[in-house]
């Protein structure tokens, strides 16, 4: 299993946290996190469209083990491109966002289970 990655100085930056260069507000952090994990539960039903971007991240890394880079991190992007849209600021922004939610399921035993979950489903039909 792939460990997160860490700093040159062996310290991890805080999911919770803004990573050094992002100025995503801890409260919208909380709402993306809430609704990611809404929306992509196994325990309701997706909308067909809601799962086209992340059926496109399943082909791309058909045969990859659900890990937190690249997989995790592809299926946040992916999804958070759709539910944002062109309301999800700057790259760097962006990219800080992702890590971050990615982090925050990768390390959450019931998000993690979920996402592992998700993953396999979405390979079984990719």
């Amino acid at each position: 299993m792939t460990t997160n990655p860490q700093s040159a100085s062996g310290d991890r930056p805080s999911p919770h946290r803004p990573a050094s260069g992002d100025s995503t507000p801890r409260r919208v952090l909380e709402e993306v996190l809430r609704q990611t994990a809404e929306l992509y539960s196994l325990e309701q039903e997706s909308d067909p469209a809601d799962l086209e971007p992340l059926l496109d991240v399943a082909r791309r890394l058909q045969g990859s083990e659900f890990e937190l880079d690249p997989v995790l991190i592809e299926l946040v992007r992916a999804a958070l491109q759709r539910q944002l849209g062109p309301a999800r600021g700057s790259d760097e922004q962006f990219a800080a966002m992702v890590q971050r939610v990615a982090e925050v399921f990768y390390e959450n035993p019931e998000s993690h289970a979920r996402m592992r979950a998700l993953w396999e489903r979405l390979s079984a039909v990719a």
